[in-house]
């Protein structure tokens, strides 16, 4: 049952991946989304019961309220959304049911397979947000110092601590304001090694603009620093990704290469 469960943890992940960069969606689209999610944990949580039924573990509760995205006055669902959202509440109830009369693994797989195909088929249609955008949100970033030999690259001594200044600006006509920023940054060895050092720092914006400093010790020969932000709105208080803007520094030492990156944020 392990080998069914991988795949619906990976679909589940990469629909939590696209719902936490979508900030500018339309309410449905994001409801929808939600739902999609919701599907792919029912999913992956009865095969969890299949596969160990002694652990007593329970199919999580479906409803709109818990979906968290209903936050806006007088907002009403569309007939898909509630349809889609019926159906998933019926699969959990027939799965429940299923689970008190016949524990069989067998026969629950077969009967999940059916469930899952009456999902899959309904006509829940391209959300709006994927093909017509009303809103935009853009987080520009500058990182400084910016190297001045003409080939990207800034020099420090391996005696020193690299101050380094990350500034953004926060270009948007979503409705929901940005409450807070997270600031993180990445130290590598190269393009493409494992990132070594990861340091973030959270605040608040002021008039659309924020301002982070950190203090990095560099150690090795040539280190690519990269700063990306995730931020929180005012509304729904969840955790959004922008991947429109990065800022990028490459450091190279003066005197020698060492072995580790370390740093702290000031």
């Amino acid at each position: 049952l392990g080998t069914y469960c991988s795949p619906v943890m990976e679909a589940r992940q990469q629909w939590v991946s696209l719902c936490s960069r979508s900030f500018d969606a339309d309410t449905q689209t994001l409801l929808q989304m939600a739902l999609m999610i919701r599907m792919c944990l029912l999913i992956e949580q009865y095969l969890g019961i299949l596969s160990d039924p002694g652990t007593g573990a329970k199919l999580s509760e479906i409803s709109m309220e818990d979906l968290g995205e209903s936050t806006q006055k007088g907002f009403q669902a569309s007939a898909q959304t509630q349809g889609f959202l019926q159906l998933l509440c019926w699969a959990r109830s027939e799965l429940i049911s299923l689970q008190s009369t016949d524990p069989d693994p067998i026969r629950g797989l077969k009967v999940l397979v059916d469930i899952l195909q009456c999902l899959v088929d309904f006509p829940l249609g391209l959300p709006r947000f994927f093909f017509q955008r009303v809103q935009f949100t853009r987080i520009r970033l500058i990182i400084s110092p910016q190297p001045s030999d003409g080939r990207g690259v800034f020099k420090v001594s391996s005696m020193d601590l690299l101050p380094v200044v990350i500034e953004g600006i926060i270009e948007s006509t979503n409705k929901r304001s940005i409450e807070s920023v997270c600031v993180v940054l990445t130290l590598k060895r190269d393009n493409l090694a494992h990132v070594e050092k990861k340091q973030t720092t959270q605040l608040e914006p002021e008039q659309k603009y924020f301002k982070s400093q950190f203090l990095l010790k560099i150690t090795h020969q040539k280190t690519r620093i990269k700063a990306k932000v995730w931020f929180v709105d005012a509304v729904t208080k969840k955790q959004w990704f922008d991947d429109t803007d990065s800022a990028t520094l490459t450091v190279e030492l003066l005197d020698g290469a060492g072995t580790s990156a370390a740093g702290q944020s000031v």
